[in-house]
Order: structure tokens, then sequence, then C-alpha cells
């Protein structure tokens, strides 16, 4: 597209290879990426009030879709099926079992401005409820600064489906994500697409028209592996500024068979030295029949038992003291300390993205 990138580097990183490399230090526009920062709205708005271009969506966007009550109530706008929930938050626990008592259980009480599993509670039984309620607005207080909550009837071991949208200012709307900024499995719908979705943020934010004008047709299987500088026994090895993040594998195939093998292959060529992370679990995963052979990657029963497998051969081989119930709390979002990592895919349980056409 003939635009120069521009080096952006925290005092943490001043010493690394891509700053000493740089030749420039400032920018006309700034691309958040898929970080921390990607979906604040007042660095949005920051970045405009300095007289730069945002790229990705407007501040008020992403307030409104940061917002589940009015993300709920945008979707009921448009006429999309959802489940029964409160179009308000709680005030308090009797609110929750009362909806439990009308629309039966399980429940999911859930902070308004959460993400990432926290904030989160799923609740069984109705002596339950108070005690959880009380919970998640402890959990979303301290995980978000604020500890709004509401609830919604919770659907049990579901297919996760997720769209996107890409929008320009000339009134072109194209399905392709649902999020407040780029996805971090955007090559999957960028190979099953085949669409450049930077570009096209790009050029959105020049005030170009999008080059796509209707939904792409899905071709092929594509399968994304993130590549975590994390050992599954302890979490995340990096300073908690920094996602874990190292890089990513994207593969694909025409069909889902084809991307496996090519997986497997790709996988066992993936050579990381001096630091731990997660490319023998992705390796387990790999040869695991559930996943492979009947597609049951989201059930947590098939992860559980995955994970436990590898970890016990993990501790043959290294000395690990990873276990069953270990890698519960990892899936429910609990790092082994005892608190949350959010900066960390890997213990909110994302190891991977699929897309099934």
């Amino acid at each position: 597209m003939g635009i120069a990138s521009v080096a952006m580097y925290a005092d943490d990183d001043i010493g690394s290879l891509h700053v000493e490399l740089a030749d420039e230090a400032w920018a006309t526009m700034v691309h958040p990426g898929y970080g921390f920062l990607s979906e604040r709205a007042e660095f949005a708005q920051a970045v405009i009030d300095a007289g730069l271009k945002w790229v990705g969506p407007s501040p008020e966007a992403i307030t409104k879709l940061g917002d589940k009550i009015e993300a709920r109530k945008i979707a009921a706008s448009v006429g999309a099926p959802l489940v029964q929930g409160t179009q308000d938050p709680l005030n308090n626990a009797d609110e929750a079992l009362a909806f439990a008592k009308q629309y039966g259980l399980p429940i999911a009480i859930k902070a308004a401005f959460g993400g990432g599993g926290r904030g989160l509670k799923v609740v069984w039984k109705l002596e339950e409820v108070k005690e959880l309620y009380d919970s998640a607005v402890r959990e979303a207080k301290a995980a978000f600064g604020r500890g709004e909550c509401f609830v919604e009837q919770y659907l049990d071991n579901p297919r996760h489906v997720e769209a996107q949208v890409i929008a320009d200012l000339h009134g072109n709307v194209v399905v392709l994500e649902v999020n407040t900024r780029l996805q971090v499995e955007h090559p999957v719908t960028e190979e099953t697409a085949r669409v450049d979705l930077v570009v096209e943020q790009i050029q959105v934010a020049l005030g170009e028209e999008l080059s796509i004008k209707e939904t792409p047709k899905a071709q092929g299987h594509a399968i994304e592996f993130r590549i975590n500088a994390e050992d599954p026994s302890r979490g995340s090895l990096v300073s908690s500024h920094f996602d874990s993040l190292m890089a990513k594998l994207i593969v694909t195939g025409e069909t889902r068979e084809i991307a496996i093998r090519r997986a497997k292959r790709a996988l066992k060529q993936f050579k990381i030295e001096g630091v731990a992370s997660v490319l023998d679990f992705h390796r387990a995963v790999l040869n695991e029949p559930d996943f492979t052979d009947e597609f049951k990657a989201y059930l947590q029963e098939c992860l559980l038992k995955v994970q436990f497998r590898w970890s016990n051969n993990q501790r043959k081989a290294q000395s690990s003291h990873f276990n069953l119930s270990t890698y519960k709390r990892l899936l429910t979002g609990q790092s082994l300390l005892g608190k949350s990592k959010p900066e960390s895919k890997f213990v909110q349980g994302k190891l991977w993205q699929l897309w099934k056409p």
C-alpha cells in the first residue's frame, strides 16, 4: 500500500531488535492491533484528539459494544435471536433469583463491562444464586473497576461461532466479525474469505470504500494455533505489561482433514529455543481423536482429557506438578497464583480458533 511502518515501544522493550532497527518514531495513523488498548474508547478518542487517524471502530461504537447490556439491546433492535436476559443491570441477588425462577436454570450472571470469562458465574442451583451474584460483582469490580452485572439464560456446551463486521464511511457494511477491534484470529477469516482485513481497515480510515460489497463465501478450512510464551504448568512467562503471544501458526486446506495433516507437519517442524511455549500441547491436541475425528474441541471434557494426558507425560519427563484440578482452574480463567491473568490467552483456555464452513 506504500505505507511505511513505524516502531512503537514501551520502556520494557527499549532494547528490542525492532526498536534498534527502526528509522522513524512518528506516525500519522494508529492501528491498535488486538492488544489491551484496542477496545479502549478513551484511547481511540485520544488518538483522534491528537490529530491522528484511528484505524478501527469509532470511540462511540467501542463504548456501546463494550457494554454487554447495551450490546444486547442493539442486537434485539435488529431482530437478532437472543436468549432471555435482563434489560438493565441487576440491583441485587433477589432479581437474579426471580429471573431464575421465571426462566429456569442454569443461568449466567455476567459482568456488564467484562470479558474473557472474568465476572461470569454459572448458576445450577437456586441456593447458589446469592453467593455467585456477590462473587460476580466482586470479580467485576476488581477486574474492570465496575460491578454492574446482568443475567441471562445459560447455554451448556454450545458451538462457539464468531462473525466479523467491517463498514466504511460510504454506507457499505460487510459481515465478517463482531468485535470492536481486529480479532486475534483474523487470519482464519482472511484465509477462508480471501480478504485482507488490515488493508480494508486502513482504506476505511483513509476515507476509501470497501473493496468488498457482500459477505464473502467461505472457502476451505483454516486453523490458527496461538504460540504463547507460556508453560502450561505455570502460566504466562512474560511481564504483565505484555501479552504472551509470540507467534501465530495459520494452516489451511481444502478440507478440515487436509488442514489437520498439514498442521501436524508444521507443528513438528516448528522450533522455539530459549523459552517455554505451548507447542507440545498443540501437538498433543492434534493426536487426540476427540479433536481430529469427532470435532469435540469446544467441549470442556475433551480439553480436560487432552490436557491431563499431556501433563502426565510432561510430569514424567520434566517432574511437572500439573494435575487435573489445576487445568480446571485454567479453563475458568484463574492463574496458578490465585489471581486473574487477563493477558494470558492460554489461561483463558483459548488455544486456537477454528473455522468450519
